[in-house]
């Protein structure tokens, strides 16, 4: 899915110069998160500088919407909260034949001390922090393979310091820190530099909900680019060998 215009095309007559592989094709990535906050900020920066972007947007509007701030991007639409079905559009989607980045951005964080959490605000967030990332990565290791490329995952400072109400994100980015551990051991013989589960500032914009109102909210708390998040990742995709 492509289209014309929006936020990450460059200005007309702007000199653009395109990052390269080795072998002469332009760089890849494929990105999760990237309809705001950090993964925006890092999916325009990738763009802006010429990459191919393949991008995951989880409804048809999502989908519309990056298609139009990033023209020529590749976009699957498919909810991270279903791991179940988006490993089955996986299987039947057209996926790239080599990466030079996979980058697990989007996340979802929710607030409910542990006596009132259920089952299914729990299932909510491990799906979208945890499983999800875990099915994409395998589902894209073939072409991380093929681009001699590196997984990256957005991960969070609250599992280093956890406060109360948040049991089951820190759950699951905890147990995301543990995929990225043992995928490092196994992917090492692949040629795949070290897997890194990247812990960011708390901050970061992602999908909120309040388990008592039950909202959403998308809106940035401040602005990814103005931090030095943004550049390290950005370094990470491009150049980060182990």
């Amino acid at each position: 899915m492509s289209a014309s215009g929006g936020a990450g095309q460059q200005p007309s007559g702007a000199t653009v110069t395109v990052a390269r592989r080795a072998d002469g094709r332009r760089r890849r990535h494929f990105i999760t998160g990237a309809g705001s906050g950090i993964g925006a900020a890092v999916a325009a920066t990738l763009y802006d500088r010429g990459d191919q972007l393949w991008l995951l947007a989880r409804s048809d509007k999502r989908a519309d919407d990056l298609a139009q701030n990033f023209p020529d991007a590749r976009v699957i639409v498919g909810d991270l909260a279903n791991p179940t079905q988006l490993e089955l559009i996986l299987a039947s989607a057209p996926l790239p034949g080599f990466l030079d980045s996979l980058l697990l951005i989007a996340g979802v964080i929710g607030f409910s001390r542990v006596v009132e959490l259920s089952a299914g605000q729990l299932g909510e967030q491990v799906n979208v922090n945890l499983v999800a990332p875990m099915v994409l990565t395998r589902a894209l290791l073939p072409a991380v393979r093929a681009g001699r490329g590196l997984v990256l995952i957005a991960n969070s400072t609250a599992i280093l310091s956890a406060g109360g109400g948040r049991s089951a994100y820190v759950a699951s980015k905890s147990g995301i820190r543990g995929f990225a551990d043992v995928l490092r051991a196994e992917e090492s013989s692949h040629g795949v530099p070290s897997p890194r589960s990247f812990p960011v500032v708390p901050t970061r914009p992602c999908r909120k909900r309040s388990m008592s109102t039950k909202t959403r909210s998308t809106t940035p708390h401040n602005s990814c680019g103005q931090t030095p998040w943004l550049n390290r990742f950005c370094t990470y995709s491009t150049y980060q060998r182990i």
